[in-house]
């Protein structure tokens, strides 16, 4: 950045125009009486049209009255990363990062001398705060999978000796065993969570049908519908629509997860809704919508992040790990809910 500022000293017309036009940044040019006389595209795609700008007095652009950046514009000093708060043409607030430059000649056709080159620092942030995400999440998952292994070869043996000495016991005690056998096999689908999340995942990719991933699923599940009386009610696009690009083991493992949120959200019974439609160009959706208990709305940013459960049992590592296979599938999913109305997932993937 200070390179290009110091450049634009020595810059002819024509070459300015060019330049600043081909900048990612956004560049508004001033005059002497700080009125905005020029801007490039970026310019307008941050801030508004020219009509939203050109003309306008720089100082009207400003979320509020800011001394201390006026008096640097009246003592004409370069400035290099000053953040400011501005409004755009649709009154919203950006908090963006300026610099500005006074030119000793007049490159514009109105007598600019000021260039004022500004970026968005949301995005600067995000970018910091996705970074500093995906090496937490690395260095849980090598947590979580030292764990799960150190858990899983004791849990094995016990497990064993347990069904062992259940069939040398009497009907009247074998049922202390059952409890032992069943509080393993939770703590096992726990480890089996954790290895999930820290295993590196490898897509092999293939042509699959939804419509027919997802029965595969229903299969796995049927059960516990009918023991808590869930009703399933499917709403599929065309076979020859629902054809895409995908690993079918690792998609069928990301709508199970969803699936047993769903069952989760419905204890005493309720139905599940699974369509698919096509939302726009190439792109296929997958909706699951339950009549369960819903979700607070202070809970749903937090449902894809590690550890984060509603529930009573589990590590809150499924839709963590739906949330990764969707990505990796270069797919998005996000969630509708209303307490006491149910819960919509919403799965989108290419089908290009």
């Amino acid at each position: 950045m200070d390179t290009i500022m110091e450049n634009l000293r020595y810059i002819s017309k024509d070459d300015f125009a060019l330049l600043i036009d081909s900048m990612e940044e956004a560049v508004l040019l001033l005059n002497k009486e700080n009125i905005i006389v020029g801007a490039n595209k970026a310019a307008g795609k941050l801030l508004g049209g020219p009509k939203d700008i050109l003309k306008r007095k720089f100082s009207e652009l400003f979320e509020h009255n800011s001394a201390d950046y006026f008096e640097i514009l009246r003592e004409r000093k370069n400035v290099v990363n000053y953040t400011v708060e501005i409004k755009n043409h649709l009154e919203e607030k950006l908090v963006l990062n300026s610099n500005i430059l006074f030119l000793d000649n007049d490159l514009g056709s109105e007598g600019m001398n000021i260039v004022v080159i500004l970026k968005d620092t949301v995005n600067i942030q995000e970018m910091e705060k996705y970074v500093k995400h995906v090496d937490k999440l690395a260095m849980i998952g090598q947590l979580s999978a030292g764990i799960a292994h150190e858990i899983r070869n004791p849990l094995a043996g016990i497990s064993t000796t347990a069904q062992v000495l259940r069939g040398k016991l009497d009907d009247s005690q074998r049922e202390f065993i059952d409890v032992i056998l069943n509080e393993i096999s939770r703590l096992d689908n726990i480890v089996r969570e954790l290895l999930d999340f820290a295993r590196p995942v490898k897509t092999y990719l293939q042509s699959c049908n939804v419509n027919e991933i997802i029965e595969k699923v229903l299969v796995l599940v049927t059960a516990q519908f009918r023991k808590i009386k869930i009703k399933i009610e499917r709403d599929y696009l065309k076979s020859e629509a629902s054809i895409i690009t995908a690993d079918s083991e690792q998609l069928m493992q990301a709508f199970l997860n969803i699936i047993l949120n769903a069952v989760a959200a419905m204890p005493e019974g309720g139905k599940l809704l699974i369509k698919t439609i096509l939302v726009k160009n190439n792109t296929l959706q997958i909706q699951f919508s339950d009549t369960g208990c819903g979700i607070a709305k202070e809970k749903i940013e937090n449902l894809f992040k590690p550890f984060f459960t509603t529930k009573v049992q589990g590590m809150g590592l499924g839709l963590t790990v739906t949330k990764r296979i969707i990505e990796q599938h270069k797919g998005m999913i996000k969630v509708e809910s209303q307490e006491g109305a149910g819960t919509t997932f919403f799965v989108e993937l290419p089908t290009g």
